[in-house]
């Protein structure tokens, strides 16, 4: 009885103690996996809102890397549309910098 009762106490004793030794190593872990997952969907949403106003607005189409001679796809509107759309993204992009 008297030795399973020490056990108990050494058994409190060493998760109270690791716990406070390894919190930190938790909590960077943690923090480390929470900011690689907030720049994936970061670059996510800079490639789709790249396709959204590039190529749905102003309908335009780069060339594929590796290409020999590249030629660029414009859509319906011309290319006069391109700053339109990157005006619209420079304005959202203040929008949400303001508030």
């Amino acid at each position: 009885m008297k030795k399973s009762a020490r056990l108990g106490r050494y058994l409190r004793v060493a998760l109270r103690t690791g716990w406070r030794s390894y919190r930190l190593l938790v909590y960077a872990a943690l923090v480390g996996m929470l900011g690689g997952l907030s720049a994936q969907v970061f670059v996510w949403m800079l490639d789709w809102g790249g396709r959204l106003f590039m190529g749905g607005i102003a309908g335009y189409v780069p060339p594929a890397p590796g290409v020999p001679y590249p030629a660029p796809h414009f859509g319906p509107w011309g290319i006069w549309l391109i700053p339109v759309a990157t005006t619209v993204g420079g304005l959202l992009c203040g929008l949400l910098t303001m508030t």
